[in-house]
């Protein structure tokens, strides 16, 4: 019976997978246990600087507008390239102003031995968030498959909404 439960948990993962990376559109999945509670005023954005992170940011604009707090949690960040690119703190500031958003907590974080993924878990349980908003799946989908990542991890052990943009 287990094996039947393992099978029906896998399949639902690919099925979700497959949605987030071909829908077009951002994907909110909602943890398959547990009770769920109203969504959107505590969200922590997975923030790297990246092109899937702009979009979810962007993508999660209507819910952003009524938060009460957002934290933006950067992993592993990796300064000196930031300076080399020109990209500074105030720029997502400065955009969350401009949209009438909430003035943004930072939460800077190392995964060491937690993997990306848990991290993030653990920080959106530290801080009481209702909702995760990140980039999904930055890797092909292969090397997903062979090598895992943080949205599969992710997707294995929510514990709260996130949501996914690709």
């Amino acid at each position: 019976m287990s094996q039947n439960v393992k099978q029906t948990s896998s399949l639902r993962q690919s099925i979700a997978e497959t949605v987030i990376t071909t829908a077009g559109r951002p994907v909110l999945m909602v943890p398959y246990i547990g009770e769920l509670s109203p969504i959107g005023s505590r969200i922590l954005v997975s923030w790297d600087h990246g092109r899937r992170a702009s979009r979810a940011l962007a993508d999660a604009d209507h819910i952003l507008k009524n938060a009460q707090e957002i934290v933006i949690l950067t992993i592993d960040e990796k300064t000196n390239k930031l300076d080399n690119l020109d990209i500074n703190d105030d720029d997502l500031e400065a955009y969350f102003a401009a949209k009438g958003y909430v003035a943004p907590k930072r939460l800077r974080l190392d995964s060491a031995d937690a993997g990306i993924g848990n991290t993030i878990l653990n920080a959106a349980s530290d801080q009481g968030s209702d909702l995760i908003v990140m980039g999904a799946y930055n890797r092909s989908r292969i090397r997903e498959w062979m090598l895992g990542g943080t949205s599969k991890t992710l997707l294995d052990s929510m514990t709260v909404p996130i949501l996914f943009s690709h």
